[in-house]
């Protein structure tokens, strides 16, 4: 799945073509809800007093809503844990692990995938 972008001088001209550009992520198409998964990722950091507010900023930013989130601190001085679950596409998970490692102060993220389990009906 691409994204799609619009741009507003072709809308004014009447043209209305579309460009399909997977760098900027400002319109999201998540296509086939199957095939997303349920993601969790394991985020280690310093404890520094902006890490929580940075990391979520980052799955806000890029338009994922977060199922859970669990922020403490580890038996290591200065090395917090952040655990974060949602539902992404491989794709898009493989994107924010490599988003997350580019945050200044993280020391490493591990991400666990889960597939989709289809509730069976009664």
């Amino acid at each position: 799945m691409g994204f799609v972008f619009v741009f507003r001088n072709q809308l004014s001209e009447g043209k209305l073509k579309t460009r399909k550009n997977k760098v900027h992520n400002k319109v999201r198409n998540l296509g086939d809800p199957s095939a997303t998964m349920l993601n969790t990722f394991v985020v280690y950091a310093k404890n520094k007093p902006d890490i929580l507010a940075r990391v979520v900023l980052l799955f806000h930013r890029r338009g994922f809503d977060i199922d859970s989130l669990t922020f403490g601190k580890m038996t290591k001085p200065n090395v917090s844990r952040i655990t974060i679950t949602l539902e992404a596409e491989e794709c898009e998970a493989c994107r924010l692990k490599s988003n997350l490692y580019n945050l200044v102060n993280v020391i490493l993220v591990e991400r666990v995938f889960h597939p989709k389990q289809e509730s069976v009906p009664t």
